[in-house]
């Protein structure tokens, strides 16, 4: 199992099964790489977030889409809008 630095223990609580199967769906190895992507997802989705964009998954057969609904990414959103708007 893989460890954490000393100073992130005790941040996080991480469901063990979630992640182990989570590193299985994904091909990542290590929790360090899982944690970093999953940051890595967090930071764009919020600076695009901040940007007034939607966040979602295409489907390219149909060209439909399905919005990630996270209240985060709304509010920023939504201050974002408001900001523009001034």
């Amino acid at each position: 199992m893989d460890r954490m630095p000393a100073e992130t223990r005790g941040i996080l609580t991480l469901n063990a099964a979630q992640m182990k199967k989570l590193k299985a769906e994904t091909g990542i190895a290590e929790m360090k790489d899982l944690l970093d992507w999953a940051l890595t997802m967090l930071r764009w989705s919020a600076k695009e977030a901040k940007k007034g964009r939607v966040i979602a998954s295409l489907d390219e057969s149909t060209g439909k889409y399905r919005e990630l609904q996270m209240p985060f990414l709304e509010k920023l959103k939504k201050r974002s809008v408001s900001q523009d708007g001034q």
